[in-house]
């Protein structure tokens, strides 16, 4: 009975030194951390405001390669959730975009589960030699757990993730060459064989042609016997706006040269490779190719043909276009 009386004195004890601490403990628990990287807001917008984009340089994501993680809704809008799942160091949660102010501010909302709720913000804003992206985090503990906040310092574990993950958007984009927030990485290449079916046409058919083509190259080329090696690609000769035509080859990319009636084998010799990946939907993918104009006519390459786009993503079993990766490919010369 003794015992008891003591172990209840103490647990009554504790209740009243939490709930005293929990008085003086601040409920709010906020946090910024920025930096200065040289880029306009143009080019470092895109890579706040998409989920996508701020998983390449997420701080997180060193610490479990193999989290697994979905988009929800159209990437880069209002409304968009980002999921993930991880292990214990990144936990299970969801980000979901709350405000948008275009080359400015990202605002989010997180639900991480089973540990409550946080707001956080991306600000961008322009200075002598580029870009001031401040990243900020905001969570309330509610009375009486608040007292746990004099003994963990969430700010300071928040803070110095913020800062890694700062400096990495920082090198990233200092180091990678971004036209209109598109990364494009230069490769040597070597020679590539496509197979294909080519047609001109006008761009309204663009999308009939790749249903009707692409298929029956697939299906001649293993016909045939040919390893086929690359992706579902199309390659343009052609491409003349103001007429609305286009040469386009509907190909497959295989590992030796082969020949059958009705198609053509299309050889591209070994050289630079200029590559953007492109994630949205067909209709804006013109962007990517007028980034690679401009980085080209900026660094005064000379483009070759053809250029090619290569289609990672099947939109038939994707119906979320956030997610259709389409990479876009520009063999150039060094003058």
């Amino acid at each position: 009975m003794k015992a008891l009386k003591i172990i209840g004195t103490v647990l009554v004890g504790l209740i009243a030194l939490v709930l005293v601490l929990g008085l003086i403990a601040p409920k709010t628990v906020s946090t910024e951390q920025s930096i200065v990287i040289n880029a306009p807001p143009n080019i470092v917008f895109p890579y706040l405001q998409y989920h996508a984009q701020q998983q390449t340089w997420s701080p997180w994501n060193e610490l479990d390669p193999h989290m697994k993680h979905e988009i929800i809704g159209a990437d880069g809008t209002v409304g968009a959730i980002y999921k993930w799942a991880g292990n214990k160091e990144v936990g299970v949660g969801e980000q979901e975009i709350t405000k948008i102010v275009p080359n400015e501010l990202v605002e989010t909302h997180l639900r991480f589960k089973g540990q409550g709720e946080a707001d956080a913000y991306l600000a961008l804003t322009e200075v002598a030699g580029g870009s001031k992206v401040a990243w900020g985090f905001s969570t309330t503990t509610p009375f009486p757990m608040n007292a746990m906040n004099l003994f963990f310092d969430i700010a300071g574990m928040v803070g110095k993730d913020y800062q890694k993950g700062l400096n990495k958007l920082k090198t990233m984009i200092e180091t990678n060459k971004t036209y209109r927030g598109y990364t494009i990485q230069m490769m040597d290449m070597p020679v590539k064989h496509f197979f294909a079916f080519r047609e001109t046409i006008s761009m309204d058919d663009l999308s009939a042609g790749y249903a009707k083509h692409l298929p029956r190259v697939f299906e001649a080329a293993q016909k045939a016997g040919a390893e086929i090696v690359g992706l579902p690609t199309g390659l343009y000769f052609l491409w003349d706006e103001e007429n609305r035509r286009t040469e386009i080859a509907y190909a497959a990319e295989v590992a030796a040269p082969l020949k059958v009636n009705g198609f053509e084998l299309i050889s591209v010799p070994a050289g630079k490779l200029l590559t953007i990946d492109y994630y949205g939907a067909y209709d804006d993918i013109g962007n990517a190719h007028y980034a690679m104009d401009e980085y080209i006519n900026a660094n005064q390459l000379e483009p070759l043909s053809p250029v090619w786009e290569e289609y990672v993503v099947d939109p038939q079993t994707e119906p979320d276009t956030s997610k259709w990766l389409t990479r876009v490919c520009y063999p150039v010369k060094i003058k």
